[in-house]
């Protein structure tokens, strides 16, 4: 009798429910659902970069470095998923409600963004704010050169620099430099790093079933649910979800993972990829001939919590055991009706915890494993929970390093932070963000004119002309077998414009070299019932367009490629209209040696036939009389334009 009544778990606290809200409580809005190699993360708590592991709640203030040959998935509670790539360095400036703001130092960046309408997602970056009000996929990647791309897929994204402001639709990207202008281009074709983001899309698109029986507020889990269990309909409780895939016989819910103390509380950290929702809303039954089964919360009473279980510990060993449905969970903190905080520990309190009498259902560590993460927990031999010599509750140790670290391991030198991402991953840094990087939560609004409506950007955009036919612009993919690698999409644009619709034929422009880094080749206007595509820009042009005659005399022909080594910008003019012969001759391509202003043509001379004028020889631009006096560009401008488009979208690197 004495034994039965010693399985009444006799509590030693003072219990007084307050409406506070305790520091744990917010831990529920980010977690790690997906990650690979030896991704570190730096808190508050820790002061310092330790490794991480999936289901690891990210925080505000919580920075993150993503090393070579790792790869990052963080998603929000409503579903939207954060992935970076390598060599990505992200600080979490601010998680409030409808609003998440995030500063990309380096790296690349794919968002799947989920949020409700209005609801906001902000990445700033050291040059641009992206941000989108709406539902909407795009990525944001920043060079080591300062220049940052933001492409959208769906939806539609605002991405401001210092410049102003530019509003990017699906299949578009704009690149922004630390001077304020940008460049609105076409995206170009896909990389390994989208492919891979794709797919991942994918699998929280094709949902099967568990949303059905989910509350909406933990719809963004289903995918995690459906590949790892099945739903079974159980007298006492309903719908309930069961794992269909467990490593042991003797497996029991939380058991493969530890507890770390996060935010003033013990947090469950499940190893298992499925172990977020589970874990962390809920209760859990054990139903005849299905075994473990968990109970989702009702609609409307949805409460994260660090750990739904009962405590009880010795000088040695520290238990665990999993609730029950109704039964309370006492932890510092409100975690909703069912839940108790604790505030002083005085008087004795009695609980009973229905599960303790379950075969393997309580867990049980050594103290020493409990605080240096060596080794697992395991079924209890004895089970403390009927030992009379047990003290009831959450263990009371100082915490320690480890006791922080979701995984205890040595992350190799290589895979360290750099030390330009360690200085700027520090407390002063992250005040001075949230100062200067205000939250924008109106799409008028401006971040670097204080939140005032901003104007738009100054552009060097190239602008897809109005065709005859559909509205949507066709587009020729770049050659295949030429994967564009991280970071090739700025400048490039990687799609190359095609002509205007001709005779009720259209023919593609033919794909721009290597070499040439200024945007499209501009196609010929409409002429004779035909069109023929402008000739592709050989290697060595650096700028502009190859600018193709007017229409005469019912034919058109193109103007001849520029050669290399010929000036970097501006156009080659064609001949102006005359009434020479009904026919047009293009302009001579400008030869090497030539450094400013463009060929110009005669006036309109009689004889219904076009002359040309001789292409210029290096020495000077020769104009026609009637069209001296008139200003040509200045070649000391010109230099520092080109100098300008050096660089070629294939040599941006990302990292710190």
């Amino acid at each position: 009798m004495i034994r039965h009544l010693a399985a009444l778990a006799s509590l030693l606290a003072f219990f007084l429910v307050l409406p506070a809200v305790s520091s744990a409580e917010g831990l529920g809005e980010m977690r790690i659902s997906l990650l690979e190699g030896d991704v570190q993360v730096r808190s508050a708590d820790t002061e310092d970069w330790i490794p991480t592991s999936v289901n690891y709640p990210v925080l505000e203030g919580d920075s993150v470095w993503v090393p070579e040959g790792g790869r990052l998935e963080i998603q929000l509670r409503n579903g939207t998923a954060i992935r970076l790539n390598e060599q990505t360095a992200m600080d979490v400036l601010r998680v409030e409600p409808g609003a998440t703001q995030l500063y990309l130092s380096s790296g690349q960046v794919f968002v799947n963004f989920r949020g409700l309408r209005k609801d906001l997602m902000q990445i700033d970056t050291p040059v641009s704010s992206v941000r989108t009000y709406n539902k909407a996929v795009f990525r944001v990647d920043v060079s080591l050169n300062g220049f940052t791309d933001a492409s959208v897929y769906q939806g539609v994204v605002y991405a401001e620099g210092r410049g102003g402001k530019t509003r990017i639709s699906a299949n578009k990207m704009v690149s922004i430099e630390d001077d304020g202008y940008s460049e609105l281009t076409v995206m170009g074709p896909a990389d390994d790093w989208e492919r891979w983001n794709r797919a991942r899309d994918r699998r929280y698109s094709e949902r099967l079933y568990s949303s059905n029986y989910l509350p909406d507020e933990l719809d963004g889990y289903s995918s995690d649910l459906d590949e790892n269990g099945k739903w079974i309909n159980v007298p006492d409780y309903g719908y309930v979800w069961t794992p269909t895939v467990v490593v042991s016989a003797g497996w029991a819910p939380y058991r493969l993972g530890r507890w770390v103390w996060l935010h003033g509380d013990y947090v469950w950290i499940s190893y298992e990829s499925w172990g977020w929702a589970p874990y962390h809303y809920g209760r859990w039954a054990h139903v005849p001939r299905y075994g473990w089964c968990w109970v989702p919360p009702r609609r409307g009473s949805v409460y994260w919590g660090p750990g739904y279980v009962g405590w009880v510990h010795t000088s040695n060993d520290i238990a665990w055991v999993p609730l029950a449905p109704g039964e309370l969970y006492y932890g510092h903190g409100y975690y909703g009706p069912n839940s108790v905080n604790i505030v002083n520990i005085n008087i004795q309190k009695t609980v009973v915890y229905k599960n303790v009498h379950i075969s393997n259902a309580v867990s049980v560590v050594n103290t020493d494993t409990f605080i240096h993460g060596r080794g697992a927990p395991r079924p209890a031999g004895e089970n403390l929970f009927i030992n009379q010599k047990a003290t009831f509750g959450a263990p009371q140790i100082k915490p320690v390093r480890s006791m922080m670290m979701p995984v205890v391991k040595e992350v190799p030198k290589a895979k360290l932070p750099p030390p330009k991402v360690q200085s700027q991953a520090s407390e002063a840094k992250f005040r001075e963000l949230r100062e200067t990087r205000p939250v924008v939560r109106q799409p008028q609004g401006s971040l670097f004119g204080g939140g005032a409506a901003g104007q738009a950007a100054p552009s060097r955009s190239f602008r897809e002309t109005p065709q005859a036919g559909p509205k949507t612009p066709a587009v020729q993919q770049a050659p295949s077998g030429q994967a564009a690698k991280p970071g090739d999409r700025s400048r490039s644009g990687g799609f190359i414009q095609t002509p205007k619709q001709q005779g009720g034929q259209q023919q593609p422009a033919p794909a721009q070299k290597p070499g040439a880094s200024g945007g499209f080749i501009q196609t010929p206007k409409q002429q004779g019932g035909q069109q023929q595509p402008a000739p592709a820009q050989k290697p060595g042009a650096s700028g502009g367009f190859i600018q193709t005659p007017k229409k005469q005399g019912g034919q058109q022909q193109p103007a001849p490629a520029q050669k290399p080594g010929e000036r970097s910008g501006g156009f080659i003019q064609a001949p102006s209209k005359q009434q020479q012969g009904g026919q047009q001759q293009p302009a001579p391509a400008h030869k090497p040696g030539a450094s400013g202003g463009f060929i110009q043509t005669p006036k309109q001379q009689q004889g219904g036939g076009q002359q040309v004028t001789p292409a210029q020889k290096p020495a000077a631009v020769q104009k026609p009389a009637a069209a001296r006096g008139k200003e040509t560009e200045a070649p000391a401008k010109e230099k520092k334009e080109e100098q300008k488009f050096k660089e070629s979208p294939s040599e941006r690197k990302f990292g710190p």
